[in-house]
């Protein structure tokens, strides 16, 4: 009964996020169709009014940078699934796509440093002190 009240909220979070992203010292690439950087924004804007999902992704320097910001996150919880009410972080490199060489990782767009969000429902500016905090590691 709660689902499209939970999703709008998730796909809110997800473009705060990516926006407050994108300029942030240290993010090398921020991933999410409600950018006007992503390669596949005008089809967002014509099926989805312009919204992206409540997943993104985001690349920093490197394995040791990504290592870093997710040991330094506080209640954004580590894990190696997505979807949840609590937004999720998760590092492909080393999980999900962990069984995939470093050349079919890269075909895939994952760097050693990309680190992807499943966003919850949490409060949008908690999520973005969070992410600042991690970030500052």
């Amino acid at each position: 009964r709660t689902f499209g009240v939970r999703m709008e909220r998730a796909v809110q979070n997800a473009a705060a996020i990516a926006k407050h992203l994108e300029g942030h010292r240290g993010v090398r690439a921020v991933h999410h169709a409600s950018l006007d950087s992503h390669p596949q924004r005008e089809i967002a804007e014509r099926y989805f009014g312009g919204r992206g999902p409540a997943i993104l992704a985001f690349d920093l320097e490197d394995e040791a940078a990504a290592a870093t910001f997710v040991s330094r996150l506080r209640f954004i919880r580590y894990a190696p699934s997505l979807g949840d009410i609590a937004t999720i972080g998760l590092h492909p490199a080393t999980t999900s796509h962990r069984q995939l060489s470093a050349e079919e990782q890269s075909e895939l767009g994952i760097t050693p440093g990309t680190v992807r969000l499943s966003v919850g429902i949490e409060a949008a500016d908690d999520l973005l002190k969070e992410l600042d905090h991690a970030l500052a590691g």
